[in-house]
Formats: C-alpha cells, sequence, structure tokens
C-alpha cells in the first residue's frame, strides 16, 4: 500500500500544532528524496540546483522548529535534575514525549542532510569553503548536538522511569520499561538517530543503545535489539565526529 504524500498534506492543513509538525515532517521526508536524487544523479548535481536545495532545506527547517509555538505552557517540556542530579526533560505525558522526540528525530536527518548539500557544493568548487546566505541562527552541526541532548535528556521520562515531577516510578528499577509498546515501538526510530547522527558522544549513543535494549526486551520487538548493535551502522558519512567527541 503506497500513501499518497500529497493527499496526505492537505489533510493535515487543519491549524493544531501536532498536525503542523506532521505535515513539516512529511515536507522533509520529500525533501531528503529530492536531495539524494540530485546528489546521485551528476547530470543534475550543479552549483544552482544544489544551491537552491540549501535554502530550501534552510526554509523548512526555519518553519518546522516552529511549529510548537501555538502550544500551551502546560504542554511544553520542561528541564529539570533527576533525583540522582543528571539533567532531565520532562513531559505532561509519554504521548507528548513521543511527538517531541519524533520532532527531534527528524531534524537530525534535515541538518545531516543540510550538511551533504554543503559537502556537494564544497566538491563543486574545487574543495573550498561554501558559503551562502543561510536562514538558520547556528550551523547545522551545533543544531544536531542540541536534539542528541535533548533526546538523551528525555530518556528517563520517556521510558516510564520518572514521573512528571521528575521521580522514580515504582516499577523502574527492575529494567524493563513503563510504557506501552507502541509507545516504544515510536520512541526506537528517536533513539536510533542517536548513535546515526555522527555527533553524538560515546555516553550518548550508549545510553540510546541501552533504551532501544530495554524497549525490546520489554515489549519483545526484535527490531530493537539490532538497532542497538554498535556494528549497525547506516549513513555515518556525513560526519567523523562521534569517534573524536567520545574521546572528550
Amino acid at each position: 500500500m503506497r500513501i499518497d504524500l500529497d493527499w496526505l498534506l492537505e489533510v493535515l492543513t487543519i491549524p493544531h500544532p501536532i498536525y503542523n509538525m506532521m505535515a513539516g515532517n512529511i515536507n522533509i521526508s520529500k525533501f531528503c528524496a529530492t536531495v539524494s536524487h540530485v546528489i546521485s544523479d551528476s547530470s543534475k548535481c550543479d552549483t544552482y540546483t544544489l544551491t537552491s536545495l540549501l535554502e530550501r532545506g534552510e526554509h523548512l527547517d526555519l518553519m518546522f522548529s516552529q511549529w510548537f509555538n501555538s502550544l500551551p505552557n502546560n504542554r511544553l517540556p520542561r528541564k529539570a535534575q533527576s533525583p540522582t542530579g543528571e539533567s532531565i526533560i520532562l513531559y505532561p505525558d509519554s504521548t507528548s514525549a513521543g511527538v517531541w522526540n519524533y520532532y527531534r528525530g527528524t531534524r537530525i536527518i534535515l541538518q545531516r542532510v543540510i550538511l551533504q548539500i554543503h559537502r556537494s557544493l564544497e566538491i563543486l568548487v574545487l574543495g573550498n569553503a561554501f558559503t551562502s546566505g543561510t536562514f538558520l541562527p547556528r550551523n547545522p552541526e551545533e543544531i544536531i548536538v542540541e536534539m542528541i541532548g535533548e533526546i538523551c535528556e528525555s530518556i528517563p521520562f520517556s521510558l516510564g522511569d520518572l514521573d512528571i515531577f521528575g521521580q522514580h516510578t515504582p516499577d523502574s528499577s527492575y529494567g524493563k520499561v513503563g510504557i506501552k509498546a507502541v509507545q516504544g515501538f515510536a520512541l526506537m526510530w528517536p533513539l536510533f538517530s542517536v548513535p546515526q547522527s555522527g555527533y553524538a558522544t560515546q555516553e550518548q549513543e550508549s545510553q540510546a543503545r541501552e533504551a532501544l535494549r530495554r524497549i525490546a526486551t520489554t515489549h519483545g520487538i526484535r527490531m530493537g535489539i539490532v538497532m542497538s548493535l554498535e556494528e549497525v551502522q547506516l549513513g555515518r558519512s556525513c560526519s567523523s565526529h562521534s569517534s573524536a567527541s567520545g574521546q572528550s
């Protein structure tokens, strides 16, 4: 069964923050597919096309990063400290945590594609650094690092280890996750984006992989075990930052 993304975008024109995020996600998926097609075809991969794609990608990120602007304050995540002193992010409920982490995972993918465009442009101008006007107040690497950090800080709440007040839940000491299987399944892709980003520290990679293993063993989701393996390295060519940052 093939879903018509253009039709789905029309359905998601209702002015609601979650629909705005979902529509942005679809537009970003289509954009990433377009970039992959252009970069793989040397006859289409010229400076003008890549520059136009770069501007389009930056504009998509700018719009996507504003999806939550109309959310009431009581629906926004809040930073806190765990009972043991670590920085954490808390949410009104597990569904909210899932939505926010999906947003972060999507934004990581978009920034990595923007980096890929930058590097393709650098190759076209004979290895010299390519600079252009940008919509973004920060570079892609900074945004990726921020999204990784927020996903990792969300893990204790997202797995059900902590409640909305940041306190340990009764079952958190047993190693299993305190969320439903469908919530765990939805969380796997954002978690997987952490070690695959190329910008996570070794500690962050280990934290994300352990969360994947816990989801997999609690709910019997075999794919989670596969995704947690260190040898599973998909699309890490955009950066070698991870191996370096892990040494810090």
